[in-house]
């Protein structure tokens, strides 16, 4: 173990520090390594504007840079950091892997122990809020309503479970503010419900049971990041998965996930071609 703190990698020339769709797609374009603290999975409901699943395109990016060894340490690490030109992740077991490098790129600044910033923004938060819901059958998939709390419902079922996951937009100073929080999501969502003719859980051969809203968990991710301060071999970045993401990119990852030879060099440059 001491002999493994000491010893320093050098096969990983270009890092990129991000689990999100954005950090994979970079790294993947590019041959690069990736580097995270803990993955960034989009959820089932998310999608590109060419209306591909992120999350479908996530997975088959994960498990391509797995297979080919792109990615650093452990599945989750604990910390990351930089001491000069390396790259020092503590694994969840307390293993210390040190990565030398020509350059770095990150997408996800929290996950970088000791980023410089130079200017702290309230960002705005993509916030989904997981939610039991106890009621009869519906056949609700999806309900827009616009605003920055409460702004949409995506409807799931798990088994003969009921699971809306609520998406807002919060700045970061209120996010653990009562007005945004589960007692006031929970009174602003019942009303939109009953809109919807969900009724509560039947009781009997003509009456129901009051509808019951259980908060599951609440998952919350930055809409954009603090201003870093760059240095010669790192660098911090801000690209919209959008931007990186096309409709040809779609049509090739549909025949390539269905085949069975994901490593295939000439396939595999020419995804990372269309990727822009």
């Amino acid at each position: 173990m001491k002999r493994l703190k000491r010893h320093i990698f050098t096969h990983a020339q270009n890092i990129v520090v991000g689990g999100d769709i954005t950090s994979f797609l970079y790294a993947f374009k590019n041959d690069y390594y990736v580097a995270f603290t803990k993955p960034g999975k989009p959820f089932f409901f998310e999608k590109f504007d060419t209306g591909d699943s992120k999350e479908a395109v996530w997975t088959f990016l994960y498990l391509q840079m797995m297979y080919r060894g792109k990615i650093l340490g452990v599945d989750p690490n604990q910390t990351i950091r930089t001491d000069q030109d390396i790259l020092k992740i503590i694994t969840e077991a307390n293993s210390l892997l040190n990565y030398k490098f020509a350059g770095l790129t990150c997408f996800n600044p929290e996950m970088l122990s000791g980023a410089s910033i130079t200017e702290k923004k309230n960002r705005k938060h993509y916030v989904v809020d997981k939610i039991k819901l106890s009621a009869r059958q519906h056949e609700q998939k999806h309900h827009f309503i616009g605003d920055d709390f409460v702004k949409e419902l995506h409807f799931d079922n798990v088994g003969r479970q009921k699971f809306i996951y609520v998406v807002s937009e919060i700045p970061e100073d209120k996010i653990n503010d009562f007005d945004f929080g589960q007692v006031s999501l929970r009174y602003k969502l019942l009303p939109i419900l009953k809109q919807l003719g969900i009724q509560g859980s039947r009781n009997g051969k003509n009456k129901s049971l009051s509808m019951k809203l259980t908060s599951i968990k609440r998952f919350t991710r930055p809409m954009e990041t603090h201003e870093y301060q760059d240095e010669e071999k790192i660098k911090f970045m801000e690209i919209n998965e959008d931007d990186l993401w096309t409709h040809q990119a779609s049509s090739l990852i549909e025949k390539w996930s269905e085949s069975f030879h994901w490593m295939d060099s000439k396939t595999t440059g020419n995804f990372r071609m269309l990727l822009t």
